[in-house]
């Protein structure tokens, strides 16, 4: 039974790796078909051990570094910032809500990994707005000099490259949402604010600012693709006259199809720290139940609803 055990938890990891690989391939080629051409920007040219020839190497070399850095930042913002969170929401909601340890389920499977690193991954893209200039102009100069070939897809590897610089920053503020959740600390309305005319409310202290990220992600994502696939390279840099209808249907079939595949192809690279929180889940969590505790929380149930039976 124990070995059965063992091999489920395994087995809900095979769909999140399968993405991750799947998808982090995928990014990679398009940077790679962007930059190969490319000089290398000079990040590491006082490294004189480190071999670099083009662009494309030097972005290889800062995900290799990437990823450990990515790693570390769970390791240790993770639980510090979530302290931060927790003790926020008290300053806000304390007036009227008690924050508790709320028993919750257990089961958590390889589609619901996938699914916590869209969020994330959508307020990743939708944040690129305020970096992507910065680096194309650092990267590749003026970026109203693009060759036709690269009318496109270049924005398109900007986006990319901008998305995966921001993947750390996102990851500050939804990490300590994936605890809390996981930890299952709850507000809910005082047992006195039940006696005014108004519906019990408890809610995730996870969810709460999960849902303000979120909401953000939702409205400013599509202002940001409009501007970066649509916006510039259409009306700012107009197609030039005469050309094919047919190449103007293709590149905005290219751009409309980033503009969806941009936060899937982030994703991959988020849904690996969602399997490191899921491995590391027992000692953060008992961490995090410890400190809400030493704030005054009690241990509560979960409320059943239960329909009023009334005689005939």
């Amino acid at each position: 039974m124990k070995c059965r055990g063992n091999m489920v938890r395994r087995i809900r990891y095979f769909l999140p790796g399968l993405y991750t690989i799947s998808g982090i391939t995928v990014a990679l080629i398009a940077l790679f078909l962007n930059t190969i051409g490319e000089p290398p920007f000079g990040l590491f040219s006082a490294f004189t051990f480190i071999p670099v020839d083009s662009l494309w190497t030097e972005i290889l070399i800062v995900f290799i570094i990437a990823i450990p850095i990515i790693a570390i930042e769970y390791i240790i913002l993770g639980l510090p910032l979530t302290a931060i969170f927790l003790v926020a929401s008290k300053l806000v909601k304390g007036a009227s809500y008690d924050i508790n340890v709320m028993k919750i389920g257990e089961e958590f499977g390889g589609m619901r990994m996938i699914r916590r690193a869209a969020a994330p991954a959508l307020f990743t893209v939708s944040l690129t707005g305020l970096v992507r200039g910065i680096l194309e102009n650092a990267i590749l100069g003026d970026p109203s000099v693009i060759p036709e070939a690269l009318r496109f897809t270049r924005p398109i590897s900007m986006t990319l490259m901008a998305s995966l610089i921001l993947v750390p920053v996102a990851l500050a503020l939804f990490i300590p949402t994936w605890l809390l959740n996981d930890s299952g600390i709850v507000s809910h309305l005082e047992d006195k604010q039940l006696k005014i005319r108004q519906p019990p409310h408890t809610e995730g202290v996870g969810r709460w600012f999960y849902n303000m990220l979120a909401g953000y992600s939702l409205i400013v994502f599509p202002i940001t693709m409009f501007i970066n696939h649509f916006y510039e390279p259409l009306i700012l840099n107009p197609f030039p006259p005469g050309t094919p209808i047919g190449e103007i249907l293709i590149q905005l079939f290219i751009a409309t199809a980033f503009t969806i595949g941009a936060p899937i192809l982030v994703m991959a690279f988020i849904i690996p720290v969602v399997m490191l929180n899921e491995k590391l889940l027992g000692w953060s969590t008992g961490k995090i139940i410890g400190f809400t505790k030493r704030l005054g929380a009690k241990e509560v149930e979960r409320g059943k609803i239960t329909e009023v039976l009334t005689d005939s």
